[in-house]
């Protein structure tokens, strides 16, 4: 597969100089979210825990390509339940299966998607194709083409200092080598290169709850508006993305961390260094169910600094702050707040106080 840091099978993704590269070549705010899912990631480890099986992970890539008005899901076949995902994701769109192999350092992918409509899905379909080549085939695009695709993040959107403390001082720490490669790199390759010509929106964490496939999306961001009429952004294209799925029969429960800083351009790293405003951080969440953007009223645009490329401006949903849920808040212990993350994802969350969230904003 052809990157900006050479062909894939020649990286040595375990070198650290080589993953400061990787992740210099994203957005800030990106690799900022990514420190903040590792710490939501952790309470939600300790669900499966409590669990004993009830909640269990499924530890698939899952992302959904858009080019012109039409969607492709691409699902990794490297679990059980992988048919389980592609098989619903067919209710609504094409799927294609795909699968890394780490001997040949690649993606790859089958002669054939599972089309829109699909009811019978093969566990392990024959994948021997590059994923790359396969995409580039499909939209017609040659090497040259395919290199103009890849992503460019605008240096406004960039700040270096703040990407290599994210991680030297926090990555990392937070998984090993093993999985920082597997968790991390990887697939921040894939959905950087893998796709080009296509506008690719993944699908965070993907779980099984009484039977039923869940995705679970994390955010870590302050509301706004006035003190009785909070209410967060959801980026349209993840809201899209949301009823989309929730149509094809998948749940999905949108997750936000909230910053007791209602400031733009904060650093995640007080979750960590600061005790103080770490205690004044909640999480809530609520489900985006399907035809639910209509429910939740008005949408809005947000500045170019916060879209990819630092030029676009980025448009959002809104959702008020009565369709969330509380689930805990870091000065508890995290076994309490997992408890809580139990009750929510079984319907008996409790409702989201304003008057919460304004005592314990910092500024």
């Amino acid at each position: 597969m052809i990157t900006p840091f050479g062909s894939l099978d020649t990286i040595d993704l375990f070198d650290p100089q080589r993953q400061e590269e990787v992740i210099l070549a994203e957005k800030t705010a990106l690799i900022q979210g990514l420190v903040v899912e590792r710490l939501v990631d952790q309470i939600i480890e300790t669900l499966f825990e409590q669990t004993k099986g009830e909640v269990e992970e499924i530890p698939v890539e899952a992302v959904i390509g858009y080019h012109g008005k039409g969607k492709v899901a691409f699902v990794e076949f490297s679990h059980g339940e992988s048919a389980k995902l592609a098989s619903i994701l067919c209710n609504e769109m094409t799927v294609v299966p795909f699968r890394y192999d780490e001997h040949a350092k690649d993606f790859f992918t089958s002669a054939s998607a599972f089309g829109k409509g699909s009811k019978t899905i093969q566990q392990t379909p024959d994948m021997n194709i590059p994923l790359q080549q396969w995409v580039a085939a499909r939209l017609e695009l040659d090497r040259k083409g395919m290199i103009s695709q890849f992503p460019k993040v605008a240096e406004n959107v960039k700040n270096t200092l703040e990407q290599k403390r994210m991680f030297w001082g926090f990555l990392r720490g937070l998984y090993d080598e093993q999985a920082l490669v597997k968790k991390i790199l990887l697939p921040r390759i894939l959905k950087n290169f893998a796709f080009p010509g296509l506008k690719i929106v993944d699908l965070d964490r993907i779980i099984r709850f009484q039977d039923k496939l869940i995705v679970l999306e994390v955010k870590h961001k302050f509301p706004f508006g006035s003190s009785k009429d909070l209410k967060f952004g959801l980026n349209t294209g993840q809201a899209d993305v949301a009823q989309t799925i929730a149509q094809a029969g998948l749940r999905y429960f949108h997750m936000i961390l909230v910053n007791p800083i209602w400031e733009r351009d904060i650093s995640p790293k007080y979750l960590f260094v600061d005790f103080r405003l770490r205690e004044r951080v909640s999480l809530i969440g609520c489900e985006i169910l399907a035809n639910s953007r209509q429910k939740h009223g008005t949408s809005a645009t947000a500045p170019s600094r916060t879209s990819f490329d630092g030029r676009k401006k980025q448009s959002f949903d809104l959702i008020p702050l009565e369709k969330f849920s509380f689930i805990g808040d870091l000065r508890r212990p995290i076994a309490d707040v997992a408890k809580g993350m139990f009750q929510w994802l079984n319907g008996n969350g409790s409702p989201a106080s304003p008057n919460v969230l304004l005592s314990y904003r910092e500024r």
